[in-house]
């Protein structure tokens, strides 16, 4: 695991942006390549901000919506995946839609110590988060996951998350306290409470 020597080029047209990628493919140092692209375009409004939430967007209605895909040629399976995304922001609210439609081959299993991400191939797991600002600098925030995993070793997951944020100078520092339930179709539930502070400069 870890970061894969490449190039990227980006193109911004107005209210449409291009990302294009090409990294080292999984077979490490053979010549296969790892490709990636993705398209966004500014439907309503301005820009919607990097950072999801209502924090930082324009008072008017913004909806942004993306597409992209990625192909590693350093395996035989089927090493593809393609997303779609959708935001909305309309201070104080924030809406965000996502969905990644993963190739049969596309396993990454998570490995305690050793990495990975935990995924499971020919699967399209989506994810729709919601948050209300208020006061300025709090925001609420509630978030559904669906993994769909359906295998025999790999029961489907969902999760919810609660969350309330409370930023002090934006993103770069804030204080957040959130409480996750996690339910497993074919095992115990787990719920989860966690408070945390970021500081970023």
């Amino acid at each position: 695991p870890g970061r894969d020597y490449g190039f990227r080029i980006d193109n911004n047209w107005d209210g449409i942006r291009l990302r294009m990628c090409q990294q080292n493919g999984s077979d490490q140092n053979g010549d296969k390549l790892r490709s990636t692209v993705r398209l966004e375009w500014d439907v309503l409004g301005s820009p919607v901000p990097d950072s999801e939430g209502a924090y930082g967007a324009a008072d008017e209605v913004a909806v942004n919506v993306g597409v992209a895909s990625s192909y590693d040629a350093g395996l035989d399976e089927d090493r593809s995946a393609y997303a779609a995304d959708l935001a909305l922001t309309w201070k104080p609210f924030a809406l965000q839609l996502e969905v990644v439609d993963y190739g049969d081959g596309y396993d990454d299993p998570f490995v305690p110590g050793g990495g990975g991400l935990g995924l499971e191939g020919g699967t399209m797991p989506w994810t729709a988060t919601a948050s209300w600002l208020f006061l300025d600098s709090w925001e609420a925030a509630v978030r559904y996951e669906d993994f769909d995993e359906e295998s025999t070793t790999q029961p489907n997951r969902t999760q919810w998350l609660l969350g309330v944020n409370k930023y002090i100078a934006g993103h770069d520092l804030k204080r957040q306290l959130n409480y996750l339930t996690i339910e497993d179709e074919n095992g115990p539930g787990n719920d989860f409470v966690a408070l945390g502070a970021t500081l970023a400069f």
